[in-house]
C-alpha cells in the first residue's frame, strides 16, 4: 500500500510571542533549572523524552519572512530565542518535525507521549530542567496564536510543537500542530 506524500513542513503557522531576550549561560555542574532571571539563564542544547526514545539536539531559532517560526532539519528540535528559555518565567518553547519529505523527526513519536511523561531540556550551561507532561493536544495551526500556550510571563512551562494530525495532499501539509504541555517536576 501506498502512503500519502510527506509534507515538506519547514515552519510552524504562527506567530510566536513578543520577543524576550535570553541571557549568557551560567556555570558547568548539572543541577536542576529553577525559575531565574537575567544573567543566569541559559540556552536549551538538548531534548529528552525517554518514553518515546527522543535524545535530540536543540538548535536556536527565530521567525521566517512571514511570521512564522523556522524549524531546524528533522534531526533536530528548534528553540523560540526570542521567548523563555528554561528556568525563565513564562512558556519555553521548543518544535521540530514529526517527518519532512520522507525523512523522520526528531518528534516523530510527539503524538504518544502520556500524561505524566518524563521531559528533560539541557542548557548551555550544563543545568537540566525536568519537567512533567500534563496535556497533549491536537489543536488546528489558525487557532495556536490565540491559544493563551505561548506566554512569555507567568508561570514557568514547556510546550513542544509539531504539525501533525489532518494532513492535505493537495497542499502536502498537515493542518493541525500537536501540541504537548509539561510543566516543572517536583
Amino acid at each position: 500500500p501506498s502512503a500519502a506524500p510527506v509534507p515538506n513542513t519547514t515552519s510552524a503557522s504562527f506567530a510566536p510571542p513578543a520577543p524576550v531576550a535570553a541571557a549568557a549561560p551560567g556555570g558547568h555542574r548539572p543541577a536542576v533549572a529553577r525559575v531565574v532571571t537575567g544573567a543566569t539563564v541559559s540556552p536549551p542544547v538538548s531534548l529528552v523524552i525517554p518514553a518515546i526514545g527522543v535524545n535530540t539536539r536543540v538548535v536556536p531559532e527565530g521567525v521566517g519572512p512571514g511570521g512564522a517560526l523556522d524549524i531546524p532539519p528533522p534531526a533536530q528540535v528548534g528553540w523560540y530565542d526570542r521567548g523563555p528559555a528554561p528556568g525563565q518565567s513564562g512558556t519555553t518553547l521548543l518544535a521540530g518535525h514529526i517527518d519532512d519529505d520522507g525523512v523522520p523527526g526528531a518528534l516523530l513519536h510527539l503524538n504518544d507521549v502520556q500524561l505524566g511523561d518524563a521531559v528533560r531540556v539541557r542548557t548551555a550551561s550544563g543545568r537540566v530542567a525536568a519537567y512533567t507532561v500534563t496535556r497533549r493536544r491536537l489543536l488546528p495551526q489558525h487557532e495556536l496564536a490565540l491559544s493563551g500556550l505561548l506566554a512569555e510571563q507567568g508561570a514557568p512551562a514547556l510546550v513542544l510543537i509539531s504539525r501533525g494530525g489532518a494532513y492535505d495532499a493537495a497542499r502536502r501539509l498537515y493542518l493541525d500542530n500537536i501540541i504537548v504541555l509539561a510543566t516543572p517536576a517536583r
